[in-house]
């Protein structure tokens, strides 16, 4: 058996060999039957020649080939015959003219001595005797996966313009990008620039590296990012993303439409925490409407502010976060704490705690106060009264708005109770005030002198405890 398949592979070989021999004595009949008489070609130019002649009805032509110097690139070993040979091998031949390209980073091509897989070296119809129609479709016959599959391309990458961002030979920058890191974008972002000057916030990303981001190519994603908003800001995040994940009410905006991008600028803001304006108003950018939500109707909060003269303190100095927590929350109304949902409520520091952040408790905790709140009939104190009962009492909603009204001490006109719009009726003085509610026959108090109000009737007093 093994001497059988050696000599089929010694009868192959043979008849390999021979091929090989009759194909070069052929080639070489070939070439000295068309190779040119030397002495027709006296005086006369290479490009005059019908072999060479289409060489010079492109476009663009390189420089010897214009000035009929071949001569300069090739060089004729022996007058007799029409074979010619380089001066030089390689790239050598192209810098003999051309100054070698330096740098930190030289393109692979010039590297590796091939400057005629870009560069036609007689005649191109592309500016640069490219071998390409153009500069993209050149860079894309070997990099052509850098924009497979993407739906969204940068502009210079759309426009087959790689040179706007890319040297094409060498550069001192990696990727043979034609200025060093964020400068590169910044040659045609100059808003994001000038932005970036003038911001009292800056995001981190924007100043170490752009591409952290966004992909310089292309990206499945609007922008160029390399992931859609939520995930591509949680991903550094961390913090958020936890809460935004572990909160039992969720914020819709983090989640919709563009995401973080709905309430904080990417790239820098005259804002604290990149916020695109002042917090409150970045708020009423949505709540500027009645919204549908999970936990029900929330109200025009714009239109409330806009007709109510008298906002409740966070909002005077621009914030909405020391109530409500802007990602997501563990309340009702995403409040950072506990706050009664009910008419009436059990008093207790801890049902009322989101008040209690900012207002002393102290004055709800004792019936005869002195100074501590200005709701008392001389000393006795009527947030007490009203809100400090095992059962039934007031939330702090039953008789004062949250956002703004149109009285001081944020007073309501009226509240829901059931069906009814219970009214309240708030008349205030100097030193006091009075109201006629729903709820009560009229009250009045006042802090100098004590008002002494007709008492409420047993079955009656018995029934508000």
């Amino acid at each position: 058996m093994r001497k059988g398949l050696t000599r089929s592979w010694t009868f192959r070989a043979g008849v390999v060999l021979i091929g090989v021999g009759l194909a070069s004595f052929l080639q070489l009949r070939y070439a000295l039957a068309t190779s040119p008489d030397p002495t027709a070609m006296k005086d006369r130019s290479c490009s005059d020649m019908a072999c060479h002649g289409g060489l010079t009805k492109r476009k663009v032509l390189h420089a010897p080939v214009v000035d009929d110097a071949c001569d300069s690139c090739h060089e004729q070993e022996n007058e007799s015959v029409h074979v010619f040979t380089f001066p030089e091998e390689g790239n050598a031949l192209c810098t003999d003219c051309h100054d070698e390209f330096e740098g930190k980073h030289v393109h692979e091509a010039v590297e590796s001595g091939e400057c005629i897989t870009c560069h036609n070296p007689h005649s191109s119809d592309t500016e640069g005797l490219l071998t390409s129609e153009s500069i993209g479709e050149l860079c894309q016959e070997c990099h052509e996966e850098v924009t497979e599959d993407l739906a969204f391309l940068h502009g210079p990458v759309a426009a087959g313009e790689c040179t706007t961002c890319h040297q094409p030979h060498a550069s001192e920058h990696g990727a043979l990008l034609v200025s060093d890191g964020n400068t590169v974008c910044f040659e045609c972002h100059e808003d994001i620039e000038d932005a970036l000057r003038e911001a009292k916030s800056k995001h981190q990303p924007v100043e170490d590296s752009c591409i952290t981001c966004h992909s310089p190519h292309g990206s499945s994603h609007k922008m160029m990012l390399t992931q859609s908003s939520p995930s591509l800001c949680l991903d550094c995040h961390d913090d958020v993303s936890d809460h935004v994940d572990e909160a039992k009410v969720k914020h819709s905006v983090v989640t919709t439409g563009e995401g973080c991008s709905n309430c904080h600028l990417p790239h820098a803001s005259q804002h604290t925490t990149l916020m695109r304006d002042e917090q409150a108003r970045t708020c009423l950018s949505c709540h500027n409407k009645v919204i549908e939500s999970a936990g029900g109707i929330i109200k025009n909060i714009g239109e409330k502010l806009a007709t109510n003269d008298h906002h409740h303190g966070p909002i005077q100095e621009g914030e909405c976060a020391p109530c409500h927590a802007p990602h997501g929350g563990e309340h009702a109304r995403l409040l950072l704490e506990e706050f009664p949902a009910t008419f009436y409520s059990p008093f207790g520091e801890d049902r009322y705690a989101v008040c209690f952040s900012c207002h002393d408790v102290e004055a709800f905790e004792e019936s005869d106060v002195a100074d501590e709140t200005e709701f008392r009939n001389t000393t006795q104190n009527l947030h007490f009264v009203h809100v400090n009962k095992s059962k039934k009492g007031r939330s702090c909603t039953v008789c004062h708005e949250v956002h703004a009204s149109k009285t001081r001490g944020h007073i309501a006109e009226s509240v829901p109770f059931g069906k009814w719009r219970l009214p309240i009726g708030f008349l205030a003085t100097e030193t006091g005030g009075s109201c006629q509610p729903g709820c009560h026959r009229p009250y009045a108090y006042d802090r100098e002198n004590h008002v002494k109000n007709l008492p409420e009737p047993k079955a009656a007093a018995a029934a508000t405890e």
